[in-house]
């Protein structure tokens, strides 16, 4: 893979993480697209000062579109999710090329001129910071960075706005064999790819070895710390570490060390 191949979608709001490196971000990729939400007068004169929106296209999102009202058993912050959904959404509709690396616009990463080292062509490659363990929390990813083919994430995505804008329950019964099961973001995103991946499977939540084979199927894991330093930004300080998967032995998918640090690696 050739990352001039490559689009990158910065999503979220703006932050200073993903805009110091735009300008070491734009000699990488083939093309820069930032999915944002709507910006004061003052920030928007900030961003052109800095030539911004000449290394990037500058998509701004409309938070206050009409949506769907998810049911009460979906375990998610639902404001967050629909910001997520749209803003992931509308970037990968304006991405030109074969592959796209997403990732959120709070964090930066040094070394993102060497994940080619480190991802496979032909599957939906995920970083493992936040990856949560098989056993307490059936298909949860990272939703942090991934990168795999245009055409899927589209594909994956159009489902995901559908479920979020139209029917959650249509969604779920689509994609769940369960479909009353609690939902983190991360989980719903990926029923959506595995819909996608399989040809339109029911995917049986709460079996292990199901779950861990189709993670080795369509899925490959790379770790933060194999690109080099970087640094991420969450609400949440602690992420009780228990939760995730923290070192080889805990995770059938042999996943390095780092995954629920909060820490700048050196």
């Amino acid at each position: 893979m050739n990352l001039k191949d490559c689009s990158l979608l910065i999503q979220g709001s703006f932050h200073q993480n993903s805009i110091i490196g735009i300008n070491y971000l734009g000699d990488i990729f083939g093309e820069i697209i930032y999915s944002t939400y709507p910006v004061t007068d003052e920030l928007y004169d900030f961003l052109k000062n800095n030539n911004i929106e000449e290394r990037t296209k500058l998509i701004i999102n409309d938070n206050n579109k009409p949506r769907h009202v998810l049911p009460d058993n979906v375990g998610l912050i639902q404001q967050n999710f629909y910001k997520q959904v749209i803003s992931t959404y509308n970037g990968l509709k304006e991405c030109t090329k074969k592959y796209v690396l997403k990732m959120r616009s709070d964090e930066y990463y040094l070394g993102l001129d060497k994940i080619t080292d480190f991802v496979k062509e032909d599957k939906i490659n995920f970083i493992n910071i936040f990856f949560r363990h098989f056993n307490r929390f059936p298909y949860h990813p990272s939703d942090h960075m991934f990168l795999a083919e245009k055409n899927v994430l589209v594909d994956a995505f159009d489902i995901l706005y559908h479920a979020c804008y139209v029917n959650f329950e249509e969604f779920m019964l689509r994609t769940c064999q369960d479909p009353n099961v609690q939902l983190f973001a991360e989980q719903a995103i990926a029923l959506a790819f595995l819909h996608k991946l399989t040809g339109g499977a029911k995917i049986p939540f709460h079996d292990i070895n199901y779950n861990v084979m189709l993670f080795k199927k369509f899925f490959h894991i790379f770790t933060a710390k194999s690109i080099g330093p970087y640094c991420i930004c969450n609400s949440r300080i602690n992420h009780n570490g228990k939760q995730f998967v923290t070192n080889i032995e805990d995770s059938p998918l042999w996943l390095k060390n780092d995954c629920n640090s909060m820490r700048q690696y050196q």
